[in-house]
């Protein structure tokens, strides 16, 4: 009892001395324990600590680029140096190979399109409040107008003008980058990075979804949502789903239309078993726990043939990333990453949080640090 009240002494004089000079402990703590906490064991690549706790990852021609606060800061993949930082509300990685690009949102509006290894500007759009970003193109949204927008399509490495389009309505709340939009997503909230941009895409403007054709910069038909029909966009097809209340339950019908002429069709990619559940997919390979919660398995869409089965129970999280499938086991403290087939790329004691891809490797946070878990082999797809 005596050491008890030994150790409530010293912390009261504590806070009396903190209370007396407005000296706060918490930034040394804090510094003290960003600079003895593990990321992984074994340990990174390479870890480096940003200003404060980052809300993404993209990779571009060999550059990290890492979203923190209001700015993007560029790393080397190779060894995690830092090459440049620029002050941006947002930030998002388009375009692909030597063609990336960092889509970089200025404070108010307008974003500039940067070289991800030096962080220098190469073209820019002065008025977009927002933008989509994809292996071959980045689509900017600029409102002059309260009650119409309009979409700018461009090519990602020039700024070559693709299309425009007018979005009638309201689309100011669908601001900043990569805002979700009416469509089948991935699973996984994770950016996985660009890729090619969808036949169609649906943008939710009031109570409509507005659905673009991407390639010819169209748009081809708008569909009414409200509580009881609602439109989704998968590929090249519009999933609508209505419903009716009778008898004390709700009866729902959901069909697949071609939007150039609103035709019912629908094709079944897969169906999972009895007592199973999809947990990700990404159009190439779909992650199904099985119906005992204990397994997961790997099934590849093209065929249906599983690839690979592991052990897994329900408290592990599983998700796909760029190539890969990852296993973050909280209760024990581990990360494990599989290839398309199988293979184990990484296997680490870790409490981190997955950031993002990169073809060598895992990007994850702790904090206010960030690190790359590297790969033992490659992703392979």
């Amino acid at each position: 009892m005596e050491a008890i009240l030994g150790v409530v002494g010293v912390l009261a004089l504590g806070v009396t001395y903190s209370i007396a000079t407005g000296w706060n402990p918490l930034p040394a703590a804090q510094a003290w324990l960003d600079k003895h906490r593990t990321l992984a064991e074994p340990a990174p690549a390479w870890t480096v600590k940003v200003a404060e706790e980052p809300s993404g990852a993209g990779v571009a021609a060999g550059t990290v680029v890492v979203t923190a606060g209001g700015a993007a800061t560029g790393y080397a993949l190779a060894d995690g140096r830092s090459l440049w930082t620029r002050e941006a509300g947002w930030s998002a990685v388009a375009g692909a190979g030597t063609g990336a690009v960092v889509v970089a949102g200025k404070p108010g509006h307008g974003y500039d399109v940067l070289n991800p290894t030096t962080g220098a500007p190469r073209w820019t759009d002065p008025s977009a409040i927002g933008a989509w970003t994809f292996s071959d193109l980045v689509i900017g949204l600029a409102c002059p107008q309260s009650v119409v927008c309009i979409l700018t399509a461009r090519a990602p490495d020039s700024g070559t003008l693709r299309w425009q389009v007018s979005l009638p309505g309201n689309a100011r709340p669908l601001s900043g980058a990569n805002h979700t939009l009416v469509g089948i997503r991935p699973m996984s909230r994770t950016e996985r990075g660009p890729l090619p941009v969808p036949a169609l895409l649906g943008f939710p403007v009031n109570d409509e979804v507005q659905v673009i054709d991407t390639g010819a910069g169209t748009r081809v038909r708008t569909y009414r949502s409200g509580p009881m029909s609602w439109a989704t966009v998968a590929a090249t097809r519009v999933v609508v789903t209505s419903g009716n209340f009778r008898s004390g339950t709700c009866h729902l019908r959901t069909e697949g239309r071609d939007p150039a002429g609103d035709r019912p069709t629908g094709q079944e990619a897969y169906r999972a078993g009895t007592g199973e559940k999809i947990i990700d997919t990404d159009g190439q390979l779909v992650l199904v726990r099985t119906a005992d919660k204990g397994t997961v398995r790997a099934v590849d869409l093209g065929n249906g043939h599983t690839l690979w089965i592991r052990k897994a129970d329900r408290s592990v999280g599983v998700a796909l990333g760029h190539g890969v499938a990852v296993f973050t086991d909280s209760a024990a403290g581990k990360l494990t990453v599989l290839s398309a087939t199988g293979q184990v790329l990484a296997d680490v004691i870790s409490s981190a949080t997955v950031l993002g891809y990169a073809d060598s490797g895992l990007l994850v946070t702790d904090g206010r640090q960030v690190g790359l878990v590297p790969y033992r082999g490659s992703p392979g797809r």
